[in-house]
């Protein structure tokens, strides 16, 4: 909530408070305390600043690639002319990010004429199946092969969202599989742009599932049942099956109103359509972001020192653990050990059968005097163990049971 001082509020004029430009900003309601001071609650970067808010992209070398993929001067190569050997790249997190619930990844895909030359199998290869023929994206926990390189060519997705699109011979399938179970699989009316940079999306908005070539939409606002991703989650693009002049990707970006970095948007009141002339600056943070606590449960009848570790936990503000069960809140001063690439804070959840219940407590990292928080954890409070009985009490020296 950000309050406004300045003179000449009054109730009878509906302010409303502007983040970003006139054109492409967010208007929020504000509400008036007095005749100096107003407030209002901050919108996201995304929606006050898109053009501010262009995501993360990625830079060739930054990509890891495993089986048949090559990084070449302005793009990597998934897959050489009649090589059926999968070829796939990874696309990692940026640092803190939270689980990406929503987000839009996109990339330049190229796809040679079908006259493009041809070049012989390898010795010993599976024989070319162009019909078979598919690039993919994923976004699910990271496996790897045996070499250490990552795993998102043509095999299957047993977690994870998988959207495979096939780029050989007709017919042309696009199939969109979450968990084990296949969601979609639709025959495409027309075949993909050949000879042409086009770009591939994936959108996923309040659990729905959209993918875009260019203009043409492929899957509109699809549900995907239980749609929770988690941080181990990764992203990569894929291409499985031999096809005639292979296929080239370039221009990755991932945009998601959960990955920020510093930006600073004007602010203005507005009242009856007309704007203050003079702005205020407010600047946009990332959120502190948990990824783990340790250890991850305790005892009702003792305190408990809690390790959390994350990212974004001290941007010169104040910093604490928020503790959450139902309506009880509570917010405990905690010590920054270290604010690296591997953010760690301690802190101390009380005993206290008054406070808190049995089951589980969610942990957060809360920056600032108006305790602003992001994703957090859970911790499980359990009940002290109490002994009433040992059957036998006599037992031989050398006997394992009792």
């Amino acid at each position: 909530m950000a309050t406004v001082s300045g003179t000449g509020f009054s109730t009878q004029l509906h302010p409303d408070c502007l983040f970003g430009s006139a054109q492409d900003g967010a208007v929020v309601p504000a509400t008036i305390a007095s005749s100096t001071e107003l407030r209002c609650a901050s919108p996201s970067l995304g929606h006050a600043a898109p053009q501010m808010h262009s995501g993360y992209a990625y830079e060739l070398d930054e990509l890891m690639l495993g089986g048949n993929a090559t990084r070449l001067r302005t793009a990597v190569r998934l897959s050489a002319r009649a090589d059926p050997a999968a070829g796939a790249l990874e696309a990692p997190l940026p640092l803190g990010a939270p689980p990406l619930l929503d987000f839009s990844a996109s990339w330049l895909l190229l796809l040679p004429s079908a006259g493009a030359p041809t070049a012989a199998p390898r010795p010993g290869a599976p024989a070319h199946r162009d019909d078979e023929a598919r690039v993919s994206f994923r976004s699910r926990p990271l496996t790897r092969d045996a070499r250490g390189r990552p795993k998102f060519g043509g095999e299957g997705a047993v977690v994870g969202l998988s959207v495979s699109v096939s780029d050989g011979g007709a017919p042309l399938v696009l199939e969109v599989r979450l968990a084990d179970v296949t969601l979609l699989s639709r025959v495409l009316g027309t075949a993909l742009a050949r000879d042409t940079w086009m770009r591939l999306a994936v959108n996923v908005t309040d659990g729905q599932l959209s993918v875009t070539s260019d203009e043409r939409v492929l899957v509109s606002a699809l549900q995907l049942p239980g749609w929770a991703p988690s941080r181990a989650w990764q992203m990569g693009i894929g291409a499985h099956g031999a096809r005639a002049g292979g296929r080239y990707v370039s221009g990755l970006r991932l945009r998601s109103a959960l990955i920020l970095g510093l930006a600073t948007v004007p602010v203005r009141v507005r009242m009856h359509g007309a704007l203050t002339s003079n702005p205020l600056n407010f600047t946009f943070t990332a959120d502190a972001v948990v990824s783990s606590v340790t250890p991850v449960s305790g005892p009702m009848s003792a305190p408990t020192r809690l390790t959390i570790r994350g990212a974004n936990f001290n941007l010169g503000l104040a910093v604490a653990c928020r503790f959450e069960q139902g309506p009880t809140l509570a917010l405990v001063p905690a010590t920054l050990v270290t604010n690296v690439s591997d953010a760690q804070i301690n802190c101390t959840l009380g005993d206290g059968a008054a406070t808190w219940q049995l089951g589980s407590i969610g942990v957060f990292v809360a920056l600032g005097p108006q305790a602003t928080y992001g994703p957090g954890t859970s911790f499980l409070r359990y009940p002290t163990p109490t002994l009433h009985a040992l059957t036998p009490v006599l037992g031989v020296g050398n006997s394992r049971r009792l």
